[in-house]
């Protein structure tokens, strides 16, 4: 590679030759618009927890294109903690993650960030902590001693508002996460991908689905189970990876009917939600 005034030429493979003009005479900022933010004001966060919560909700960012509201992760400021939002379209996962006083400065209240960029900070800020900023078009990620900064552009879009997409529920129903768990796994082996429909009795939960050669059933024991039965259907594998985020003792599903959005939470992360689209089920 050379370069001769505002031209850059490069050569490539045998006679391979390619010549570009550049854009500027003079080198362009790193970071246009890091001037506009006041790390003096900036709080640093612990970088494991907090990097940990964003880099689980790029898993749940659509990848469609055609609606770039829901194509990242977002960062909500909200009663002094951080609300990690990220949804498909079919799954929404939501969780808080505790904010220092006075909190992480945004010139907006929220900010929508690429997955593949939250991905990236992982790996950039491991451990310690990390401080957090935005401006009107970028985010901004940097240690404490601001040795290392990592700056991304922001989402165009407004993400959706997370409380208008959660129904109203009545008493939630109780499962024990680790039979739960246990079961899909042996379940998964058989029917792949399809739906499973859940039936909450008064003492049990039956599991049940159906494939081309045949049928998969299960039960677990409830000791509180619903006066009058309930029945909810899921994609298999997305309801397993959606109790997979839970570590408590207890999951709730919160039911309003067979085809609502079902709320998903459990006895150990009050902050943590994860809402489910069911399927029919024949």
């Amino acid at each position: 590679i050379t370069q001769d005034g505002t031209t850059l030429k490069v050569s490539g493979k045998g006679k391979a030759e390619y010549t570009v003009s550049t854009l500027d005479k003079e080198a362009i900022e790193a970071f246009p618009g890091e001037d506009d933010v006041d790390w003096d004001d900036v709080q640093p966060i612990d970088a494991s927890d907090a990097l940990t919560v964003m880099e689980v909700a790029a898993r749940y960012a659509s990848r469609k294109e055609e609606n770039p509201s829901i194509v990242g992760v977002n960062l909500r400021v909200s009663n002094g903690k951080l609300a990690v939002e990220s949804t498909d379209g079919v799954r929404l996962f939501s969780d808080r993650v505790d904010l220092p006083a006075p909190g992480f400065p945004f010139k907006e209240d929220e900010v929508l960030l690429p997955p593949r960029m939250v991905n990236e900070l992982n790996k950039v800020f491991p451990t310690g902590e990390v401080s957090f900023a935005a401006t009107t078009n970028l985010f901004f990620a940097r240690d404490p001693n601001g040795e290392t900064i990592f700056a991304s552009r922001r989402i165009g879009g407004k993400f959706p508002d997370v409380s208008k997409l959660v129904p109203s529920y009545q008493e939630p129903l109780a499962v024990p996460r680790a039979e739960l768990s246990e079961t899909l796994d042996r379940m998964r082996g058989v029917i792949k991908a399809k739906p499973v429909q859940l039936r909450f009795e008064q003492d049990e939960l039956r599991l049940h689905a159906k494939t081309s050669t045949g049928a998969a059933i299960e039960y677990i024991a409830l000791p509180n189970g619903p006066a009058d039965p309930v029945e909810v259907a899921f994609n298999v594998d997305y309801l397993a990876d959606a109790i997979s985020l839970f570590k408590g003792t207890e999951l709730k599903f919160h039911v309003l009917t067979p085809l609502r959005p079902v709320k998903v939470t459990d006895d150990a992360s009050p902050e943590l939600f994860f809402l489910l689209a069911p399927v029919k089920y024949n």
